[in-house]
């Protein structure tokens, strides 16, 4: 089962997703392991376009290359990465296979309240400053479009 049907996007959270996680900003280490999932990932089903990984396609790179299938804990243990329980965000990945940063454009998700259903529009994450009346603006704009 791919990860798509495993796991509904919709519910990843991405709230701590830093505009900072970039192939450059990466330790030598870091970025090794990054061109490891470039290098083994697709013979191992991953997509790599995708920035979300589980743990089990992420120890499956590892065998890949080595006599274990330890995922480094700069990935593992830092909450901040964590999608989901056994997800992980990388953006580093697809950033390195795409040439273009995910993280450029985010999506913001407004659940309506009466139908449940999502309404997700791209807004350029570098753009919004959290602190503005813009936050303001794009969540009444999402609102007014869900009813």
């Amino acid at each position: 089962m791919d990860m798509k049907s495993k796991y509904n996007v919709i519910n990843y959270n991405f709230d701590d997703v830093s505009p900072e996680w970039t192939y450059d900003n990466l330790t030598d280490a870091r970025k090794a392991y990054v061109d490891k999932i470039l290098e083994f990932g697709e013979a191992v089903g991953i997509d790599l376009s995708d920035m979300t990984f589980s743990r089990k396609q992420l120890k499956a790179v590892s065998l890949s290359f080595k006599d274990n299938d330890d995922v480094p804990n700069w990935i593992v243990k830092d909450h901040d990465r964590r999608a989901l329980q056994g997800v992980y965000t990388i953006p580093e990945v697809v950033e390195k296979f795409t040439g273009e940063s995910p993280l450029s454009t985010m999506v913001l998700v407004i659940e309506d309240e009466d139908t449940g259903d999502a309404d997700q529009s791209a807004y350029q994450y570098d753009e919004i400053d959290p602190t503005s009346s813009e936050i303001e603006s794009i969540i009444a704009e999402l609102e007014e479009s869900v009813k």
